[in-house]
């Protein structure tokens, strides 16, 4: 973030000084109404007030024209910045999915695509107004301090007060408040989606009335979680309402002692209303401030994304290319987290099989996953493609010739035609259709009102769990890759739908080696073998009869 600052300086200042001109012409433009209202009612020669009314057309001619340039400027340098951290971020991520960013990657990549937007607010909506209010402020402090001397200290400790007392005074009850309120959002969400990945369950019996009772509770508890938001950001107004006020009573007073020495009357109400117009620009960029700690916070995780440790090291010259697609072999491989999870796994496979991985949640089938598909360096032993160390290959190279299909597969904001390119982007029209056919979308298309101009995005596409895996599938079809790691692709699906995708996999696991990890017994009815996850080691299993 500092780097695309610094790099976008010119631009910025560019903006900030567009900025600080509307704003001084807003207070301007306060000003010298004062001053031409007050002339006015002393009815003098018309020539007398051609100054004031040239001044107060100059400020407002400059305060409409000034909003063009400024939004325009402004959101040139801010959108060229953003530009920037969007291309870093994406940089960071990259090497991080899936398997560095948890159990919910998806979700962390939406997270981080949200993030990127709320700093754009940051720096749009409240760094710049921020920067161009204070500015403004120390200017009319110091066209005040030349009408009335002491109105200029007025101004500048109202200054100091709205910048630092209010935001100190508020930040413990708006912090609370808004953890109250992400703690009640994510509660929900996360209770949307268990309803959704196990709506079965909860059509039958009493699990419906559970479930509203469930959701009733949530929702007081949201409900309450913004009602302690509203009173803080009451508290943040009031405050900031009663500084401008206070100041700009002082200054009223102190220029009407002034007009008892000999202060000119048509100049009295002028640094009353400076002081009122700069104080309230000034509030609305602190009650900003105050509210952003969302922008601030997601700033936080962009450096916790930077802090990150890679789950692959790529060597730093890496060896050429496998010659061909087999056999994967795994010798001993170990890997850890907060306990063992792989010990000493051994495999070898080639070509032409289709090998069903089973295991209870949490056996770490994913994370073996991981490791053939290279998202994932094993902290011990060897894997191999075609006799090749991957230790000696990069991530690129592997996934070059081994495709994964993640559980809950990402949808990029673009169309559904874009998110399948994404696995080759120059595939025609039919072999997208072919490989959604393939993946058993071929009904969920049919219903489509845009077909493959379909748009979709984010994790929360509209799309189901179901068609967000075998959306997944359809990408790991069209990547071509004769090696496949799929990650529970029928989890989810109804058994016609699950059987129909199972079927499809198996007639073409004649081109392919193919590991898909399930817990489920159905799926091994396709599988050559199945090995099972158990304390860490992979077993032979016998398969279920089909």
């Amino acid at each position: 973030m500092a780097r695309a600052l610094a790099r976008h300086r010119r631009a910025l200042v560019g903006a900030f000084l567009a900025a600080l001109g509307v704003a001084l012409a807003t207070v301007g433009l306060a000003g010298t109404s004062a001053w031409l209202i007050v002339r006015a009612a002393e009815k003098p020669a018309v020539l007398s007030l051609s100054v004031p009314m040239g001044l107060v057309q100059l400020f407002a001619l400059g305060k409409a024209a000034g909003r063009y340039l400024e939004r325009t400027v402004t959101h040139d340098a801010v959108l060229s910045v953003m530009a920037e951290v969007r291309h870093d971020v994406a940089r960071l991520i990259e090497p991080l999915a899936p398997a560095g960013l948890g159990p919910r990657s998806a979700e962390v990549v939406d997270l981080a695509v949200r993030d990127v937007e709320s700093v754009e607010d940051l720096l749009a909506s409240v760094a710049g107004p921020l920067a161009a209010a204070v500015a403004s402020a120390l200017v009319t402090a110091l066209v005040c301090g030349l009408v009335v001397g002491p109105s200029a200290a007025v101004l500048i400790g109202a200054l100091l007060v709205e910048l630092a007392l209010v935001p100190w005074l508020v930040q413990r009850p708006l912090s609370r408040a808004d953890e109250r309120l992400q703690m009640a959002r994510e509660r929900l969400s996360a209770l949307s989606a268990e309803a959704a990945a196990g709506w079965e369950e909860y059509a039958l019996g009493g699990a419906p009335t559970a479930l509203a009772q469930r959701l009733e509770s949530l929702e007081a508890d949201y409900d309450a979680a913004e009602a302690a938001r509203r009173r803080a950001r009451a508290l943040v107004e009031g405050l900031l309402l009663c500084v401008g006020g206070l100041s700009t009573m002082a200054v009223l007073s102190l220029t009407s002692a002034a007009r008892a020495g000999g202060l000119n009357r048509a100049l009295v109400a002028v640094p009353a209303l400076l002081a009122m117009g700069a104080l309230d620009l000034l509030g609305a960029a602190v009650s900003g401030l105050s509210d952003s700690g969302a922008q601030r916070a997601a700033l936080g995780r962009f450096d916790s994304l930077a802090t990150r440790s890679r789950p692959v090291t790529d060597p730093s010259e890496p060896d050429a290319s496998p010659a061909s697609d087999e056999p994967l072999a795994l010798e001993g491989v170990a890997h850890a987290f907060e306990r063992a999870v792989l010990v000493d796994v051994h495999l070898h496979a080639r070509v032409g099989e289709l090998i069903v991985l089973r295991g209870p949640s949490g056996s770490g089938k994913s994370t073996l996953g991981h490791v053939i598909a290279r998202l994932l360096s094993a902290q011990a032993g060897h894997t191999s493609l075609a006799g090749v160390d991957y230790a000696r290959l990069s991530g690129t190279q592997v996934r070059e010739r081994v495709g994964f299909s993640e559980a809950s597969a990402y949808v990029f904001a673009g169309s559904l035609r874009a998110n399948l390119r994404l696995a080759r982007a120059g595939a025609s029209d039919d072999e997208l259709l072919e490989a959604l056919n393939e993946a058993g979308l071929a009904d969920w298309l049919a219903g489509l009102e845009h077909g493959l101009d379909t748009p979709l995005g984010g994790v929360r596409s509209g799309l189901s769990g179901g068609e967000q895996r075998r959306l997944g599938l359809a990408r790991a079809y069209l990547s071509a890759r004769r090696v496949l790691v799929l990650d529970e692709p029928t989890e989810g699906l109804d058994e016609a739908t699950a059987r129909d995708v199972l079927d499809r996999l198996a007639t073409r696991q004649r081109d392919a080696l193919t590991v898909l990890i399930s817990h489920r017994e159905r799926d091994d009815a396709v599988a050559t073998r199945v090995l099972a996850l158990v304390g860490g080691r992979l077993v032979n299993q016998a398969r279920a009869p089909s």
